[in-house]
């Protein structure tokens, strides 16, 4: 995400680098519609529900949901472009796509739109709803006209990409390169965006959904279409290139103008990335006169204007034709389904830094071998707490507020808050290379140092972990070099049960004076002494397990009861025997390994025929991992892998490019994190450093570190983060700490954070991702009410915000955030009810619940000369009476109402029926509905009773995200709706969340803040977000608030109304409110703003508030607060004539009166109801309301 870090070039430097190119030419292929096999129903749920053939799946509604954007296109062949609802069992609940139904068969998934800024990362990028917030909804029948410009660029600055995962769940299971009709590509010709040229490509070897474009990759088929101006350079050819050398040798360096689709990144361009086309096309604004631009707001865009390196704006499409035959869907069990079970991985964002390391190493060396950080582990202290160490080469720590603290090589931080632990006062006066935490609060140290608290301890020293001094039971352990050649050093400290290894560049080690050196070459073992009293006891070499190998030893790892001992490193031969860069350990002195590993590249000249006495520098491992099953190796040549550990032969292998070598592994539960100097792609399953591509299922991009499934070796693209650094070095460390967050450490300079880029020095926290389900609703009930199938539920308390989701026979049908929900009714209909929180977790569900059957209509009885309770009696009152009718209702058309029945309400029965005149006994339904009524689309969280009613959409004493600050959060993004908020923190400040009403001073408060007294402005900042059906979105919305002292309001980035401020201009952090209140008397004077429905959208709306006092003085602490309540608005019927006859003759004794503006509220005011204000552009004034709230 280089365009994103401002990143200027890779910088690594093992390897050369090349930056590859993504060059395609390509054209539509004019794929065909295929016949789509009938859809039977399960048995289930024929049973269960009424039949639903494949028609009902046609994406209109969420109950409706499609499989697919094709499968809808095959419900309705005359369907329009538009958002659909698509559902795969893939994803937790129905979700809206835009899908394009009229471009060659329709059918196509719409997974990116943008100019210029793509991003490889596989999380993708921007807020996915405005790939289809703009469309039609797929229920009203219109068409996005594709052809038409978008005046105003909507993703033009910063494309918007689905993120991986959401696209994987689009193809449940669907590979990518099994696609029949590939990748599509709709890109802009002309400056104006009012022509376009259609492409699709295959992507071989692609198992996944990967963003990684840019990476050497096998594209074939590919074709172009262009309009009739631009024939010449359409492309049909439908070539292959399988030996993966086409986007190096076909189209580099050549103009194929309009036919070339480039995808990379360039310094001219600052490394933003995006689509571009050969070298001096012809791009104009109508087609035919060349007018290359960089306007920003120009469909091609070059920066200063070079056309060979211009983007034009592109929409990306894939489609996958499920039906719901391929979704394998059974009826959910009475029990209900099981509670989702994500991995637990980190966030692929750094959390926000509070320390880092200085950018001077302590030493003055700037290499690969010194680097800020380079050991990180985490010491138990026995009372509840612990702490997180990190050593490496660093001059001093420097704190996000600007702090210095000269602690050098080694420090200790609180794993809850990152907060650096300033009573560890350890001075170790060179540079720290291994720390691992040891039983009874001990800490050991390994590198290349001599002096520790001004004592000789030369490159090893274990110590209390809580007072930094050194461990009196160790105090005598100390390691020799006697090879002067050599420089001593402990890389690599491992503990296994009482045992703990110490390897790097040694000759001896002593555990006392008295007892005398051991020879166990750069490698050792020492036995834990068993504790007496809660003293620890005496340390002892392990003179039993001896080893010697010829190089330095980097990596160890043994297994779980140590019967095998896992090296790495520099070594050629152990003990004299054979033993290649690798070894495994089974017994003291062993002669050789039989681990022959299988090295990604052998250089010319290399003694393969004898590498025990190899004297070239190849093929050396950085580190081993044992993990179980298998066992883990990461080093040179870029290679990554992962052995069986009883016949020691590779099961999985990975090679990345650019950038390379894997410098550390660190298994956490079942995930191995790898990490390198490797800033560009992971070719999964390769072993081929120089020729990547020919054995690798997936390409994914890869920034310093990457997370892999212990045991079948799969990279795990959910983590994704970007990392950068200044020299190329890379991460030499990872450690995830008890809190579940990851620590990497290395040459580190920036990283992406949750907040956006921040210069994360030497190391970076990446906190652990939610995965925690929310708890099962409770008390699940359905009953039958009005033909409506009315479900409730108890509300579920959770850390966060949660939604529920409705589940029917076997699927999701509808998500709401109430606890009250209704759909048409389905006779013995099986539902279930599940929570969903923010970050996708559900819960286990409810068990079932079944709908009731709806109860037979009973024939009415009818009023003869003599009465007579006839059950066969007719109940149409125009029929004869016929003492023959039937009583089954089936078998008389008069016996079932017809669905055109009379809406119009019953009129009262005559209480002395004539014969000659029969009645029904009983008055006829309002709206009868047939028995047997046809599936209709439900109204997702708005009933259909409840479509012509006022809605509260955000209820008061809601959540919201909030600041009270002097200063105005950066007016450049402050009222922009971006989801994912680029709005920034104040001064380092974090929104915090509170319930309404919030504020400062004295009140009716549910958040009250504390600040301090010598600010001069306690402003208010406040956001939330609420979700808007369709119906909803049609209305207008009435916001319900208060001025305590002044309040200004935006929806979705614009501001809809302010009252009580003294200006109509642009609102400043120093503005002033006109007058001040006492919070109590403004929470009796209501203040609405209505907004319009042209400025809401199905689905997520953004409000956003900010409240001013009317006095600025230090040591004066104002009265601020807000709450605010939204309602959707009913519609207004439409008034009969002779009403509104009636209403101008009531009106004409006050027609002289002065004119009040009317709003309508929430509430319903009326006169008698006290006092509130309504806008009038913009502006407070008064009408009647007692209350605000109900």
């Amino acid at each position: 995400m280089k365009a994103h870090l401002g990143m200027t070039g890779s910088g690594f430097s093992r390897s050369a680098i090349t930056r590859s190119t993504l060059c395609l030419s390509i054209a539509t292929a004019l794929a065909l519609p295929v016949a789509i096999p009938a859809i039977t129903p399960s048995t289930a749920v024929e049973q269960t529900a009424e039949k639903r053939d494949s028609a009902f799946y046609n994406g209109t509604t969420s109950e409706r949901a499609a499989a697919s954007c094709w499968e809808a296109k095959q419900a309705n062949p005359e369907a329009k472009s538009g958002a659909y609802w698509l559902y795969t069992p893939a994803m937790s609940q129905p979700t809206q796509f835009y899908c394009d139904q009229e471009t060659d068969g329709g059918g196509w998934v719409k997974i990116g739109e943008g100019r210029d800024g793509w991003t490889e990362n596989y999380e993708g990028q921007g807020d996915a709803s405005q790939l289809y917030s703009g469309a039609a909804p797929a229920s009203s029948g219109l068409t996005l006209e594709q052809g038409k410009a978008l005046s105003s660029l909507p993703a033009a600055k910063t494309p918007i990409q689905l993120s991986g995962t959401t696209i994987s769940q689009l193809l449940n299971g669907t590979r990518p390169d099994q696609l029949p009709d590939g990748y599509r590509f709709r890109r802009a010709l002309n400056t104006s965006g009012t022509k376009w040229q259609e492409a699709t490509v295959d992507r071989r070897q692609t198992s996944e959904w990967t963003w990684a474009l840019r990476s050497n990759a096998i594209w074939a088929n590919a074709t172009v279409t262009n309009p009739d101006e631009f024939s010449s350079y359409n492309e049909n050819g439908r070539r292959d290139w399988p030996n993966g050398t086409w986007q190096d040798h076909m189209l580099g360096g050549q103009n194929y103008g309009f036919r070339t689709m480039l995808f990379e990144e360039m310094a001219s361009q600052d490394y933003r990335m995006g689509f571009r086309y050969g070298a001096n096309s012809p791009i104009s604004q109508d087609g035919s006169e060349p007018a290359i631009t960089d306007a920003q707001n120009s469909y091609i865009y070059g920066k200063d204007s070079k056309g060979e390196t211009s983007f034009g704006y592109t929409q990306m499409f894939l489609r996958p034709k499920l039906t719901q035959n391929d979704l394998n869907l059974g009826a959910i069990p009475d029990s209900g389904t099981q509670a989702s079970a994500r991995r637990a991985l980190p966030s692929s964002r750094s959390a926000d830094w509070r320390w880092r390391t200085s950018t001077r190493t302590f030493t003055g060396e700037t290499n690969e071998m010194n680097t800020y950080v380079e050991a990180i582990t985490e010491v138990d202290h026995g009372n509840g707490t612990s702490s997180v160490f990190i050593g490496g080469d660093f001059e001093y720590l420097e704190s996000s507020s600007g702090e210095k603290v000269h602690q050098s090589n080694i420090a200790a931080f609180d794993p809850e808050t990152g907060e650096l632990r300033r009573d560890f006062k350890l001075t170790v006066n060179g540079q720290v290379k291994a720390v691992e935490a040891l039983p009874n609060n001990r800490l050991a140290i390994g590198g290349n140092f001599k002096l520790v608290n001004g004592e000789e301890h030369k490159s090893f020293v274990v110590v209390d972990a809580t007072t930094g001094e050194v461990a009196p039971e160790w105090a005598q352990v100390k390691v020799e070099d006697r090879i002067r050649t050599e420089v001593m050093t402990v890389k690599t400290i491992h503990r296994q049960g009482d045992y703990v290894y110490i390897g790097g560049t040694f000759t001896h080690v002593y555990e006392s004076e008295n007892a005398g050196a051991a020879y166990s070459r750069n490698i050792a073992r020492f036995k834990l002494g068993e504790p007496s009293n809660g003293v620890p006891g005496i340390v002892s070499i392990d003179r039993n397990w001896r080893q010697v190998f010829n190089g330095t030893v980097n990596g160890i790892s043994a297994s779980a009861d140590n019967s095998h001992v896992y090296v790495a490193g520099y070594f050629t031969w152990l003990n004299g025997g054979l033993a290649y860069r690798v070894a495994d350990i089974t017994q003291h002195l062993q002669k050789g390994s039989p681990w022959a590993y299988q090295h990604s590249e052998i250089p010319a000249g290399a003694n393969v025929s004898d590498l025990r006495n190899e004297t070239k520098i190849w093929g050396f491992q950085f580190d081993v991992q044992d993990a179980g099953s298998g066992v883990w190796v990461g080093g040179t040549e870029h290679l990554i892998s992962r052995y069986d550990k009883a016949s020691l032969s590779p099961t999985y292998t990975a090679i990345t490019r650019d950038g390379g070598d894997f410098q550390d592994l660190h298994l956490h539960g079942n995930t191995i994190y790898g990490a390198c100097h490797c800033g560009d792609f992971l070719y999964q399953d390769s072993r081929n450093k120089q020729a990547p591509v020919g054995g690798s299922s997936v390409i994914h991009s890869v920034k310093l570190v990457a997370a892999f499934d212990k045991d079948s070796g799969k990279m795990l693209p959910e983590f994704s983060p970007a990392i950068k650094g200044d020299h190329g070095f890379g991460i030499w460390e990872s450690f995830v700490d008890s809190k579940g967050t990851l620590w990497v450490g290395g040459d580190i300079h920036r990283s992406l954070g949750v907040h956006g880029t921040q210069d994360t020095v030497g190391f970076a926290r990446f906190e652990a991702r939610d995965v925690t389900p929310p708890a099962t609703p409770q008390n699940l009930q359905v009953e039958l009410k009005d033909d409506k199938d009315v479900l409730t539920w108890d509300v579920v308390q959770d850390t966060g915000s949660v939604r529920y989701q409705i589940l029917r026979d076997d699927r999701v049908i509808a998500s709401t955030s109430g606890t009250k929900f209704e759909i048409d009714h389905t006779d013995n209909a099986r539902y279930f009810v599940r929570a969903v929180d923010t970050s996708d977790n559900y819960s286990a569900s409810t068990p079932v619940q079944v709908a009731p059957v709806r109860p037979t209509p009973t024939p009415t009885e009818t009023a003869t000369e003599t009465p007579t309770a006839d059950p066969t009696a007719t109940a149409d009152p125009t029929a004869s009476a016929d003492p023959t009718a039937s009583a089954d209702p089936s078998a008389s058309a008069s016996a079932t109402p017809s669905a055109e029945a009379t809406t119009e309400a019953p009129k009262a029965q005559d209480p002395d029926p004539k014969v000659e005149e029969p009645k029904p006994a009983d008055p006829k339904p309002e709206d009868p509905k047939p028995a047997d009524p046809k599936p209709e689309d439900p109204k997702e969280e708005t009933p259909k009773d409840e479509a012509a009613k006022d809605q509260i959409v955000l209820p008061y004493a809601s959540e919201w995200k909030y600041m009270v600050s002097s200063k105005a959060p950066n007016r450049k993004y402050g009222w922009k709706y971006n989801f994912h908020f680029t709005l920034e923190d104040i001064a380092q400040e974090a929104w915090q969340t509170g319930k309404t009403p919030i504020g400062v001073g004295t009140g009716n408060l549910n958040t009250s803040v504390n600040v301090p007294l010598v600010r001069t402005r306690h402003n208010i900042y406040a956001y939330t977000t609420i979700q808007l059906t369709r119906e909803q979105a049609s209305r207008d919305l009435v916001l319900t608030t208060y001025a305590d002292d002044a309040i200004a309001v935006g929806v979705n980035g614009e501001e809809v109304g302010r009252t009580n401020f003294d200006t109509r201009g642009k609102l400043w952090n120093s503005s002033l409110a006109s007058s001040s209140i006492d919070t109590a008397e403004a929470q009796k004077t209501p203040v609405t703003f209505t907004v319009p429905s042209s400025k809401l959208k199905a689905g997520e709306n953004l409000i956003a508030i900010e409240v001013h006092a009317g006095i600025s003085r230090r040591n004066v602490r104002p009265n601020v607060s807000f709450d605010l309540q939204a309602t959707s608005k009913a519609p207004v019927a439409e008034q009969p004539a002779e009403e509104k006859e009636a209403d101008k003759e009531a009106e004409a004794p006050v027609a002289n009166e002065a004119e009040q503006p009317v709003v309508d509220t929430a509430n319903n005011a009326t006169a008698d109801r006290g006092e509130q204000r309504a806008v009038n552009n913009g502006v407070g004034t008064r009408v009647p309301m007692q209350s605000r709230r109900n």
